[in-house]
């Protein structure tokens, strides 16, 4: 049995809403960047923003499985299967909304730039 990221309703709703959160910031900074203040590099900006998500889905996937191996301790044996998909459920979606905080992020940057 294995994780299948597409087929899982649940982490597809908290995706949705990390990348609600992610969109409306990626969207905002950069027309604040072209009609208000010019000195901000936006740029820097949304990709710090999707890092972040990136390293938060990192931290806390290990944050959970670290947990269980304390509460367990089961330090250096198996992991069951349900707390693996538990961990992917969080990570994924953490993961594609940091991806597309960057690349919105960049591409209205670019389209700003340009006009």
């Amino acid at each position: 049995m294995y994780y299948n990221f597409l087929k899982d309703r649940n982490s597809w709703k908290r995706s949705s809403i990390y990348i609600g959160i992610a969109l409306i910031i990626s969207i905002i900074l950069p027309l604040i960047n072209h009609f208000m203040v010019k000195d901000i590099n936006v740029a820097i900006l949304n990709d710090a923003l999707g890092l972040i998500y990136i390293l938060l889905g990192f931290s806390y996937g290990n944050h959970m499985r670290y947990q269980y191996e304390r509460d367990n301790a089961s330090y250096g044996k198996k992991i069951p299967l349900e707390l693996k998909i538990k961990i992917k459920q969080f990570r994924y979606p953490l993961y594609f909304a940091g991806l597309v905080s960057i690349f919105i992020g960049e591409t209205l940057n670019l389209i700003f730039t340009i006009i």
